[in-house]
């Protein structure tokens, strides 16, 4: 019978790291969190001086015969609420019979709807609902998207005659 891991407060998801090998060198690691089948916090080891190396949400599911890793976007960007209820979507939609990996759109790549899900009015950056999602994976115009992150902006390094 597979171990069923409790549901990790947030205190106990932030202090989350990478792992070591047996020589002591930095290793990814993957965390169950709790709360949803397959969630995991991915841990990369830190690059160059950062004292925090990167962290994923990764969702473990099984679609059709093959086992996939699902990414739900970043932590702490995506707190661990907003992760769970984004795993118990793509794993509703799994049980259904629905592979989320084959219905994304062409272009758009990565875990967009997520993202959508989300994303708050605090947020550095904020997300595009999915009637933008289909145009941009058609256009690849980034900058016609109004208030996004993607807006042209002068470079304070650029030369003016």
């Amino acid at each position: 019978m597979p171990r069923k891991t409790p549901e990790l407060p947030d205190v106990q998801i932030r202090r989350l790291r990478h792992g070591k090998t047996k020589d002591g060198k930095p290793c990814k690691r993957q965390h169950a969190v709790g709360g949803v089948t397959g969630l995991l916090l991915q841990c990369m080891p830190p690059v160059g001086n950062e004292s925090v190396g990167s962290r994923q949400w990764i969702l473990r599911a099984t679609v059709g015969d093959k086992r996939k890793e699902l990414g739900l976007g970043g932590y702490p960007s995506i707190p661990a609420k907003d992760a769970r209820d984004a795993a118990r979507k793509f794993l509703a939609d799994i049980n259904s019979g629905k592979d989320p990996v084959a219905e994304e759109e062409p272009g758009v790549g990565g875990r967009c709807a997520i993202a959508v899900a989300a994303s708050t009015p605090q947020s550095p950056c904020r997300f595009f609902p999915d009637d933008i999602l289909t145009t941009m994976g058609q256009s690849h115009d980034m900058t016609a998207l109004p208030g996004t992150c993607f807006q042209p902006q002068e470079s304070p390094h650029a030369t003016h005659p």
